[in-house]
């Protein structure tokens, strides 16, 4: 048996703060142990904090209404006369009624979702999946509508309702697995079409829309309690719209988590540190990466819609004239394009779609005569069909569709003829033999075909880099298990095929996969090198007239290390070059640097992320950064810029010996207009509060008490939570206008209020 202690009355004698602490009770109320999901809110609309709880033992809803004592009296009154009465044990001034669900519900929470002024509920369940009930009148739901087309997760705290794009209505956010859906209000009761975001770890958890970059904007934030990067949020550009996924490393021993707001300073987020005794106040903001360390690389992780599982496709260009190179990717598996705008703070905007060929096989941009921005070349393998879309009136149009037939499988574009108008290049499949069609835009004169003879196995790829520095991209054809295939511009503005006398490019470039190729200036003389990754190391070769020699070599961390997607980062003021390689296995970045004597070396890892890498490209420019293209998701990587990191400002610590801390909640609770923290041990059951001195500027702990004592050593039900109290909230519940706690544990509620 466990006895519920009660706490008559408590004071701090603390001189460095300005107010003591006083409760009273716990007040109680008997529910049943399988209830969670405690949220306050004002149920009837009569101005008063109630409370609703989910009890999974009788699949119903608890709406537990904040009465005085004198409606109390006459409710009881009125219950006397109906044909059945469950006897239950309560002091807490509330008065009980339930809702039948027949659900086993995961999450709960309120709403006003048709913006009547009354309260509506929202929930996850076992079998409706998520679920909206709309109050009809006074203490009745009865109207709701349903959304199941999403892999809802089997917990708590997986829906946040807020106004989301300010225009008054309450909208709901719901994170499922493996992406968060937006419902914005439409006033009605029709369910209106969600819009979708990805999330990229599979176990986020305590989803809030909180405005977390100070800019009036609530953005979407969530925690990955075991992952370095534990706190993870997409920001909220304009019109409702998020942006990236950016991953920050906190370190969190829970994902319960708050904001908390000191007067006069920039938002802070409140943890629990990993120890679990401790509560760590945190700033999370945009800082120098090279103060911070390192080692510190920071992905914006841009998540491509589709439709299956074949990779995306991607390019990018100056698609809308401003300057500034945008990312274009399509989805090979449906007729989509996705649009990533390029932003003035070097990120992109959240992608628009645009209709396309069904089964795209590759884009490029293109640039057309007369025209002062990139177009869009799009080919599809699965239509044979090749195209060019335009973006004009701020949309892509659908590609209009060049005058070839055959078997076409890829394309790309360059400049052959030197006018700084880039001529199309298709491949055209027959039989086995392939050719290469190079048609001039301008001029169909001076189109020309290239033969491949036959070859074994269809090629994946187009390569267009500046093989042989000379100013102008080449093409390489990458065909699986064969080698790399190379086509130089000639002096008869002809692409020839690079026969190399050394024997390299056949036997060093088998097989290889574009992931696995780079061209850059490895050792600084001004002359672009070939880059090739192996396991174990990266290789540099020098093209020399009609011959590939080897020329350099840095080994991996470890032998045997798969490294993808090598880039260079040009020195620095004050830094050292650098080569970047993506390790799949490690979810980081190995780091080579070059030392005094010229010669790259692995220098250290940095943690990143999982991605699919399917190549990599630098901008070195004044803010240089890293695109890594992955099968359906991309990153923009700032480097040697402004990242969103965080620091430890404050740590609460306990003086209770094997503290466990799970649950936290922020209000003001002894009146001094600033959030006090109120921490949960679930294991010893006990309750501590800390409050920040303005004298001292230090966090103390200013009281802890038991909250039951358990006098018989039951075991507690494991059924509903492994700790209790399992879950605390605060609001005033008892309308004097202080804030007071409430917990559940085991069968009860609990109510402390301030004296």
């Amino acid at each position: 048996m466990k006895y519920i202690l009660p706490l008559v009355f408590v004071a701090t004698a603390t001189s460095s703060i300005s107010a003591e602490f006083q409760f009273t009770g716990p007040t109680i109320m008997e529910l049943d142990h399988k209830t969670h999901s405690m949220v306050s809110a004002d149920l009837d609309n009569d101005g008063r904090k109630d409370l609703l709880v989910a009890n999974n033992q009788e699949m119903k809803l608890e709406c537990l209404y904040q009465r005085t004592p004198k409606e109390l009296e006459k409710e009881a009154k009125e219950s006397i006369d109906q044909s059945y009465i469950q006897p239950i044990y309560s002091d807490l001034p509330f008065i009980r009624k339930q809702v039948l669900l027949g659900e086993f519900i995961y999450s709960l929470n309120t709403v006003d979702f048709d913006n009547d002024g009354m309260c509506d509920i929202v929930y996850t369940g076992k079998t409706n999946k998520l679920t909206v009930l709309f109050q009809t009148e006074k203490g009745k739901w009865n109207k709701s509508w349903n959304y199941d087309e999403a892999e809802l997760l089997e917990y708590g705290k997986t829906i946040s309702v807020a106004d989301i794009n300010k225009d008054g209505k309450e909208d709901i956010a719901v994170l499922s697995k493996g992406s968060i859906q937006i419902f914005f209000s439409n006033s009605s009761r029709d369910r209106p079409a969600p819009v979708s975001y990805a999330v990229s770890v599979d176990d986020a958890q305590n989803l809030k829309l909180k405005d977390i970059n100070n800019d009036g904007l609530l953005d979407l934030v969530y925690l990955s309690q075991f992952h370095p990067y534990a706190m993870r949020f997409r920001l909220q550009q304009k019109e409702g719209r998020f942006g990236a996924e950016i991953a920050v490393p906190v370190k969190t021993g829970s994902t319960d988590w708050a904001v908390y707001n000191k007067p006069g300073e920039p938002i802070q987020v409140a943890t629990i540190n990993k120890n679990l005794a401790e509560i760590d106040i945190q700033t999370v903001g945009k800082n120098s990466s090279d103060q911070i360390t390192e080692k510190f690389i920071q992905a914006h992780m841009f998540h491509v819609p589709t439709a299956g599982k074949i990779s995306s496709v991607y390019t990018t260009g100056d698609f809308n004239g401003d300057g500034l190179i945008d990312v274009v990717a399509a989805d090979p598996n449906g007729a989509s394009l996705y649009y990533y705008m390029k932003s003035k703070d070097g990120s992109f905007l959240p992608p628009k779609q645009y209709a396309t060929y069904s089964g795209v096989s590759s884009i490029d941009s293109i640039r057309l005569k007369g025209v002062a921005k990139d177009s869009l070349l799009v080919c599809s393998g699965k239509e044979h069909i090749v195209g060019i879309a335009r973006f004009e009136k701020n949309v892509f149009g659908f590609p209009k569709n060049l005058e070839l037939s055959g078997t076409l499988l890829l394309s790309t574009a360059v400049d052959v003829d030197g006018d700084n108008n880039d001529e199309v290049v298709v491949l055209e499949q027959t039989g086995r033999r392939y050719k290469m069609h190079v048609l001039n835009q301008s001029d169909s004169d001076l189109d020309f075909d290239i033969p491949l003879g036959s070859i074994k196995r269809e090629p994946t790829h187009f390569i267009t880099k500046d093989f042989n520095n000379d100013g102008s991209k080449d093409i390489a054809l990458i065909i699986p298990r064969d080698s790399m295939r190379v086509f130089l511009k000639d002096d008869a503005n002809k692409l020839s095929e690079f026969k190399d006398e050394s024997g390299l490019l056949k036997g060093q470039f088998f097989d290889i996969l574009p992931s696995q190729f780079n061209i850059f200036d490895y050792d600084g003389d001004g002359k672009k090198e070939w880059i090739l990754t192996k396991p174990g190391f990266i290789r540099c070769y020098q093209l020399e007239g009609d011959k590939l020699t080897i020329s350099a070599q840095c080994n991996a961390r470890e032998e045997g290390d798969v490294i993808r997607g090598p880039i260079l980062m040009k020195a620095s003021k004050g830094s050292k070059p650098s080569i970047y390689a993506y390790d799949q296995k490690s979810l980081a970045m190995q780091v080579f640097e070059k030392q005094e004597d010229g010669v790259f070396r692995y220098s250290h890892m940095s943690s990143v992320g999982r991605i699919d890498l399917q190549y990599a490209e630098v901008n070195q420019g004044d803010s240089p950064s890293a695109l890594v293209f992955g099968r359906h998701s991309f990153w923009y990587i700032p480097l040697n810029n402004q990242v969103y990191s965080n620091k430890v400002t404050s740590s609460l610590t306990t003086n209770v010996k094997k503290a466990s801390f799970q649950k936290m909640a922020l209000g003001d609770l002894n009146q001094d207009k600033q959030q006090d923290v109120v921490a949960i041990d679930g294991v010893d059951g006990f309750l501590e509060i800390f409050s920040y001195s303005k004298k001292t500027k230090k966090w103390q702990s200013m009281m802890n008490f038991k909250i039951f004592e358990d006098v018989t050593g039951a075991k507690r039900d494991l059924s509903t939570s492994r700790f209790d109290p399992r879950e605390i909230t605060i609001a005033d519940f008892n309308n004097d206008g202080k804030d007071d706690i409430a917990l559940l544990c085991h069968d009860k509620v609990l109510v402390y209020t301030q004296k």
